[in-house]
């Protein structure tokens, strides 16, 4: 027998416990398609959960957007400065007008128009050429004033906002909703202590549910009534719908949710006059100033809508501008309380 040295190693296959595989065999094959799929379906898994958390997110996004473009789109065509030409440019819609001298208010309706019209209120100009006797005294018409309203708060913005409203002394109203106020409860109560007026907006923003009926937009509305009393102490009782008393998603139930909230003593307040700082997320300052410029037109009870969201920056810079000039006009400020003159949309399906 020949002599082996045991201090050398063993050579034979299986002595490492391994089977060599020939490249290019059918095992060799069989082991490479397992290690691929070893590797790529779980990296395939991750890809595809990755993908649909993004796809999720621009959806929700998007979504976001197109509810405040159509919010801004319901805004320009009520705030349409040529309201008295309205009969000329659309010619196949009735209007008829009733107003309410007491309020000093006017209030256009159309079959033909979706909700470009609203309660505004009568100024000097509406009475000329009117046969008035002059030796008797007109009628006092209501005073201008112009209420700025920011949706969507609070947030940090909100607080340049309110910086810029105290060195003007001009009062505001904000409609909030509970996501914002969870993130800054101290500047909401910050902004009730400056002596602006907090008001109803939504719960969870998010129309596709608030708006599945009445049921559902109330039980919204009693979350976000409970959070703005909590954090602030302050009862609320001015609202905003979210998109407007009737936008695209509560047409079928417009009426039922105005009534709803309306027996629950709520005062809700549309806009006759829209900042369009909501039609993409970066307006430039200009656009807004002139926006509010052309929009103005016309009315005495003036309803401005604006947003204080974090990405409202140009609309913190445009304010001082936009105040100058309403003050300039003859415009007083104030926040919205259930006494004041509504504005509201007038074409309710």
């Amino acid at each position: 027998m020949p002599y082996k040295d045991p201090s050398l190693p063993r050579t034979h296959a299986k002595s490492a416990g391994h089977t060599r595989v020939a490249i290019g065999s059918v095992q060799f094959f069989r082991k490479l398609i397992l290690t691929m799929l070893f590797i790529i379906l779980p990296l395939s898994l991750v890809a595809l959960v990755t993908l649909s958390i993004l796809f999720v997110q621009m959806k929700a996004d998007l979504q976001g957007q197109i509810n405040q473009l159509q919010t801004e789109m319901n805004a320009l065509m009520a705030s349409h400065p040529g309201l008295d030409e309205t009969a000329e440019s659309f010619p196949d819609v009735a209007l008829a007008l009733t107003t309410d001298t007491s309020l000093g208010q006017a209030n256009f309706q159309g079959s033909g128009v979706q909700h470009s019209t609203e309660i505004i209120s009568l100024d000097s100009e509406s009475t000329a050429g009117s046969d008035v006797d002059p030796i008797q005294e007109p009628l006092p018409l209501p005073a201008k004033t112009a209420y700025l309203t920011f949706d969507d708060g609070p947030s940090p913005r909100t607080t340049e906002i309110l910086d810029v409203l105290d060195d003007y002394q001009v009062q505001a109203t904000f409609f909030v909703t509970n996501p914002a106020l969870e993130d800054y409860p101290e500047i909401a109560r910050d902004l009730v202590a400056r002596g602006h007026a907090i008001g109803l907006h939504s719960a969870s923003h998010r129309y596709d549910e608030i708006y599945q009926s009445v049921d559902s937009f109330l039980a919204d509305l009693a979350e976000n009534a409970t959070l703005i009393e909590t954090v602030t102490g302050v009862e609320p009782s001015v609202l905003r719908f979210p998109g407007g008393s009737v936008n695209a998603y509560n047409e079928s139930i417009a009426a039922d949710l105005i009534d709803a909230v309306t027996a629950k003593g709520y005062a809700y307040f549309d806009w006759n006059c829209a900042s369009g700082d909501a039609v993409s997320q970066s307006v430039a300052t200009s656009k807004i100033v002139e926006n509010v410029r052309q929009s103005r037109q016309g009315k005495n009870s003036l309803v401005i809508l604006f947003h204080d969201s974090m990405g409202k920056k140009t609309t913190v810079q445009a304010l001082p501008e936009v105040i100058e000039a309403l003050q300039a006009d003859g415009y007083a400020f104030a926040a919205l309380t259930p006494d004041s003159v509504p504005v509201r949309f007038a074409k309710i399906p």
